[in-house]
């Protein structure tokens, strides 16, 4: 029973067994789609928080990556001096190729 505000008699709705069984049915549905948004908003909220964390991951994973690049670099100079001082001492054979043994062995 509704009754309003201006003193009138109140108002009775009468519902058949049909229209309380499609009232029960759409309330069941708009409780199926609150959930499933509540649910979705959840995991957006949570993989949003994990954002923060992943940045930082990757800034240091790119650190890392330049700290490879110049330590790749840097050998090559190493390899590049190695190979010149095995040239200035005359290492292509020879007891003396035990003193400088070879880059890279084969």
């Amino acid at each position: 029973m509704i009754l309003p505000d201006s003193g009138g008699g109140g108002r009775t709705w009468r519902l058949s067994e049909r229209q309380i069984r499609t009232l029960r049915a759409w309330a069941w549905l708009a409780a199926i789609v609150l959930l499933a948004l509540g649910v979705s908003w959840l995991a957006l909220a949570w993989h949003a928080t994990r954002t923060a964390s992943l940045q930082a991951e990757l800034q240091a994973a790119r650190a890392e990556a330049a700290q490879v690049q110049e330590l790749a670099r840097a050998l090559d100079e190493v390899e590049g001096a190695y190979t010149r001082l095995r040239a200035l001492f005359g290492m292509a054979g020879g007891d003396a190729a035990d003193m400088l043994p070879p880059l890279h062995k084969n």
